[in-house]
């Protein structure tokens, strides 16, 4: 019992001890940190247009039976003018079987990373064509639990029409049809997308 009334003592007494040290240095380093209020406004991080989104996509493999959707969620940055990149989580019902592979186990479901480029050709006007790049993995849990892990990769190439409006508040509201092919599958898919850019 000693013992264990010493122990909490000693505990109670470390951490206070550790909350005062970082209490003081963070006092310190206030203290001494130097003033920012004259810098160069040059020397500050700049905040890119950035976009939100979600698509819908429905594609057409050769090597299944019936269409794959697939739906996400996007986020991404406006690199210029012309071209933008950014983040794709997808997640795809009864996805094909993968073309690297001689054999694919049955999957119900897949869900994974995709990577967005996208070339705007009209980028000012309310009505732009574009063209879109993407690559990732989609990862499924076969039905059988004998089977392994399934990683299917993704690869597309599509041609797109973004339609667009800016709204008061400043940010751009948009709609995109596309169409495209999965190559790797020879898929054809038609795909819309949803989103906001906020300038």
């Amino acid at each position: 019992m000693k013992f264990s009334i010493c122990f909490t003592s000693l505990f109670g007494s470390s951490v206070r001890a550790s909350v005062l040290a970082v209490l003081s240095l963070g006092s310190a380093a206030a203290a001494t940190a130097p003033d920012t209020v004259g810098l160069d406004e040059s020397l500050t991080l700049e905040q890119p247009a950035t976009y939100v989104g979600v698509r819908t996509g429905l594609a057409i493999p050769t090597n299944a039976n019936g269409d794959v959707l697939a739906v996400g969620p996007t986020l991404g940055v406006v690199l210029n003018e012309q071209n933008t990149v950014g983040l794709r989580v997808i997640w795809m019902d009864n996805p094909p079987d993968n073309p690297l592979a001689t054999y694919t186990p049955p999957v119900p479901w897949a869900w994974g990373p995709v990577v967005d480029w996208q070339y705007h050709m009209l980028p000012d006007h309310s009505i732009n064509f574009y063209f879109n790049g993407s690559a990732g993995f989609v990862y499924g849990i076969p039905s059988d639990v004998e089977e392994d892990n399934v990683i299917l990769p993704i690869l597309e190439g599509g041609f797109g029409a973004r339609i667009s409006k800016i709204v008061p508040s400043g940010r751009r509201i948009f709609m995109s049809p596309e169409l495209g092919m999965v190559p790797g599958a020879i898929a054809p898919y038609v795909a819309m997308t949803f989103g906001v850019i906020k300038m």
